[in-house]
């Protein structure tokens, strides 16, 4: 619906607990398309803050499996009402649209099972374990939250569906 650079901002307001929205003066004098893009979205975001006690951990953050062979940046991990959680945040026309599809949740259970993260200088750090796994929805107006826990069965799809990526590029090449 809207562009990666606009769901960057977004994220920024949540982890921030949204300082730059809270002040009108700040939020105009930021102005940009983007901003303009972003503005229905902002009702979601506070209602979001609102109801839900969120402390961010890691943002945007690049993690990886040494041994398994997959890399990605996870979008944040951070306390959601007392449980290490991660989110991956999305956003949709309405709440008719915020469906959180099998890939998600493949998406999600391999980012759980990463070991390593990477810091923006470079510097390795464990990755903590989490108790939920959360697709957060934003649409104008509102928001959604999608939780399950890390599970098995998702991380066994998710090194399936690896396995298969491996296998068809001996036959498609790079």
């Amino acid at each position: 619906l809207i562009g990666v650079g606009t769901i960057h901002q977004l994220h920024a307001w949540l982890t921030t607990g949204l300082a730059v929205v809270a002040t009108p003066s700040l939020w105009w004098g930021n102005f940009s398309l983007s901003t303009l893009f972003l503005r229905p979205f902002l009702d979601g975001c506070l209602a979001f803050m609102r109801e839900h006690r969120y402390e961010p951990r890691y943002s945007e953050w690049t993690v990886f499996h040494p041994l398994i062979g997959y890399a990605g940046t996870l979008d944040a991990i951070g306390d959601l009402d007392g449980a290490a959680t991660l989110i991956d945040f999305k956003t949709c026309a309405s709440e008719v649209k915020a469906v959180v599809y099998p890939e998600h949740r493949l998406q999600l259970a391999a980012y759980a099972r990463a070991r390593v993260g990477l810091s923006a200088d470079g510097t390795e750090a464990g990755v903590p374990r989490v108790k939920n796994l959360v697709v957060l929805h934003l649409w104008p107006g509102g928001y959604d939250l999608t939780t399950w826990r890390p599970n098995v069965a998702d991380f066994a799809a998710f090194r399936h569906a690896l396995a298969v990526l491996a296998r068809a590029a001996l036959y498609i090449g790079p």
